[in-house]
């Protein structure tokens, strides 16, 4: 599904990332975690192609992620970033249509099978009975929520998420990575997530990996990794 070949990304001639080696199997969710600093959202841009590794490649299903058309990559993989959804004056539900825009000609216009897709993924969401109102007037755990149904009307078999709980109190947090838990098990997809907070990665993904100076540090399921030894040493 996703494989990282030996990849190395430099700024102002500091390695962020450092010979990374990584695959990651379709229907895994995986939690990419570390300290401040350790590349975490540089490797996740790295595997949604937005940014190119200095040294190294990264692929989706067997081709070079800069050898797919956009069009063609965004039916396949979509990432919802750190800062989620800006308070647009459109309504949510026109919203997660803009999901579906990859579908659709050139006029945008939208199939009955479109308004389908969007109607399930506000009910898998929780977000029907808010489907009408503007994004302005909701609150900020309820945008991130949007965010991530945008994304998943994309219907895409990657999803990239970067610290889609950050700012949220810990009842929004659960409650976004149990839509994203139920929806990736439903669907089958892929789905990895830059997590800050340890006891929500131990929880929700199957996979976790530690990353530290730009490597892998520990690389595994939750119980192994988490571990007082191994936390120790990468966060003192």
């Amino acid at each position: 599904m996703i494989r990282v070949k030996r990849c190395t990304k430099t700024y102002a001639g500091k390695s962020v990332i450092r010979d990374i080696e990584l695959q990651v199997a379709r229907g895994q969710f995986v939690g990419i975690i570390g300290p401040n600093g350790s590349g975490k959202t540089t490797l996740l841009r790295l595997m949604s192609g937005e940014e190119r590794p200095d040294q190294g490649s990264v692929e989706l299903n067997g081709r070079k992620v800069e050898q797919w058309r956009t069009r063609e990559l965004a039916k396949c993989l979509t990432v919802v970033p750190q800062e989620g959804l800006q308070p647009v004056p459109f309504t949510v539900y026109d919203v997660v249509m803009m999901g579906r825009h990859v579908y659709q000609g050139r006029f945008h216009r939208a199939s009955a099978a479109d308004h389908a897709v969007v109607r399930r993924t506000l009910r898998v969401t929780g977000l029907q009975e808010i489907s009408q109102n503007l994004v302005t007037h909701i609150s900020g755990g309820e945008r991130q929520r949007v965010a991530i149904a945008r994304a998943m009307a994309q219907e895409p078999t990657v999803l990239l998420l970067d610290e889609p709980t950050t700012y949220l109190d810990i009842g929004y947090q659960l409650a976004v990575l149990r839509y994203v838990q139920d929806w990736q098990q439903q669907t089958g997809a892929t789905v990895v997530a830059v997590l800050h907070d340890l006891n929500l990665a131990a929880q929700f993904c199957e996979r976790i990996i530690l990353l530290h100076g730009g490597r892998f540090f520990a690389d595994g399921p939750p119980a192994a990794v988490i571990q007082p030894d191994i936390l120790q040493k990468v966060y003192q």
